[in-house]
């Protein structure tokens, strides 16, 4: 645990979002269990990943269509923006999704500030 601390060793990216698409049978498995947790009066909250600024830059039509996907998804609350957590390389530890000390810190803030604000919507 004690390289969450730590600066970054060097960054890996290779990953290609286009590949990224959920797939028909993926989504149909989500629609079930937002139908499943629904029925149990479960709230289903999406938060996006971190994402590097450059691949962000590069994939957004992607993203923005796995957006548009799970927007549609009936009983799925999204509670931010994919460009929320659109991050420069020094944020990243090591690779996509493994944030700095700093990077952690930002994400986890905004992440609360998100999460507060549709919940109090919600209680209106």
């Amino acid at each position: 645990v004690d390289h969450l601390s730590k600066s970054s060793p060097g960054f890996s990216n290779d990953t290609n979002l286009s590949d990224s698409l959920p797939s028909s049978e993926s989504i149909e498995v989500i629609s079930e269990f937002a139908n499943f947790a629904k029925e149990n009066n479960v709230k289903i909250y999406y938060s996006f990943p971190p994402l590097l600024d450059t691949q962000f830059d590069m994939d957004s039509n992607v993203i923005m269509k796995i957006y548009k996907t799970i927007e549609k998804i009936e009983g799925i609350v999204i509670i931010d923006s994919p460009s929320d957590y659109k991050l420069p390389i020094k944020m990243f530890y090591d690779q996509k999704y493994h944030l700095t000390k700093e990077g952690r810190g930002i994400r986890t803030n905004t992440l609360i500030s998100k999460f507060l604000k549709v919940v109090s919507v919600a209680k209106k």
